[in-house]
């Protein structure tokens, strides 16, 4: 903390630091929302820009606001998995006293305080902060959260589901190899207020386990990290494929739950038990919160549903094109 801002502590004048100016401020759009940001950290606001600085504006609607305050005379320390907890429209978000944050979800708000060595950190930072309190917001606001990877072939898109290790990054990121358009990797958001199913998804960015080398072998020149889940990762960009396709957004006529299988041949089954059942779909906030997203959800019954059991990539790639194809995409 900088040394006039423990001067007014000590004082009394602003023991909260309720009036502590934050001038570093940038409006930016993650999924095409606008959020505006403020920090007093230049390696903030730079995480941020990294983050989503590639997003253009698509909804006009009210900024929410992200205020992320960065203390300089906090013993630097190692950081446990931050805990988060949810009543009601506020969720807390804590690390140890000197990282935490608060959100209110229905006010768009949220402030998290952190120290420089949290601030260095991207990938904490995201995960316990800027992306998990901005995308909470969006999903009580705006948007419902899905599991599942898109990826669209000429204008008709397809929700890849699954359970962990299914396969979805891999094989949404080898339907773009061979043509199709790749939207986001594991991450997928309906947008509410939409007629059709409309999802929106991050495209500029690609999360894979370790054994994903094995099949996309550049990927063995990336530096692997720790999530916080305890899972080794590589961040990719779709620049690291060359002849990518993406799109922000897509309008998405079939759900696909993935069944890898060694040597199965690959087949499409339809679905007959309750989609939204299979998914598990996380629901959370005020009750008209709550109400919305169940109501957004809900179309994802209107599509049509398959179990895709599969072995090898093209094979069941092939499968995926035949249904586009024959729900008279042009």
């Amino acid at each position: 903390m900088q040394t006039e801002d423990r001067r007014r502590i000590d004082a009394g004048e602003d023991p909260l630091l309720c009036k502590l100016d934050l001038p570093i401020r940038s409006t930016l759009y993650p999924l095409g929302f606008p959020v505006l940001a403020e920090t007093n950290s230049v390696e903030v606001m730079d995480a941020l820009q990294e983050n989503w600085g590639r997003f253009e504006k698509a909804f006009d609607t009210s900024p929410l606001h992200l205020n992320v305050f960065v203390s300089r005379d906090e013993a630097d320390e190692e950081l446990p998995p931050p805990v988060f907890r949810c009543r009601r429209h506020i969720l807390s978000v804590t690390g140890n006293r000197a990282n935490h944050a608060t959100c209110d979800m229905a006010a768009g708000f949220a402030c998290a305080w952190i120290t420089e060595s949290t601030a260095r950190d991207r990938l904490y930072l995201r995960d316990a902060f800027t992306d998990a309190l901005v995308y909470t917001m969006l999903h009580a606001l705006h948007l419902s959260a899905v599991h599942a990877a898109c990826v669209s072939w000429k204008g008709c898109g397809l929700l890849l589901c699954g359970a962990s290790g299914a396969g979805k990054t891999s094989l949404a990121v080898a339907c773009a190899l061979r043509g199709w358009t790749f939207t986001c990797d594991d991450a997928s958001y309906l947008v509410r207020g939409f007629g059709a199913v409309t999802v929106i998804g991050n495209p500029y960015e690609l999360r894979f386990k370790r054994d994903a080398a094995n099949l996309f072998p550049l990927l063995s020149r990336h530096e692997w990290v720790q999530r916080m889940n305890g899972k080794p990762t590589v961040f990719a960009r779709p620049g690291d494929f060359p002849g990518i396709r993406t799109e922000v957004r897509a309008d998405v006529r079939y759900l696909i739950f993935l069944q890898r299988r060694d040597g199965a041949e690959a087949r499409l089954t339809p679905v007959l038990d309750d989609v939204q059942e299979r998914l598990k779909l996380p629901r959370y906030g005020d009750e008209w919160m709550i109400a919305e997203q169940e109501e957004c959800l809900g179309s994802l019954s209107t599509l049509k549903a398959f179990d895709l059991t599969y072995s090898g990539f093209d094979s069941a790639i092939e499968c995926l094109k035949r249904l586009a194809e024959q729900g008279g995409v042009s």
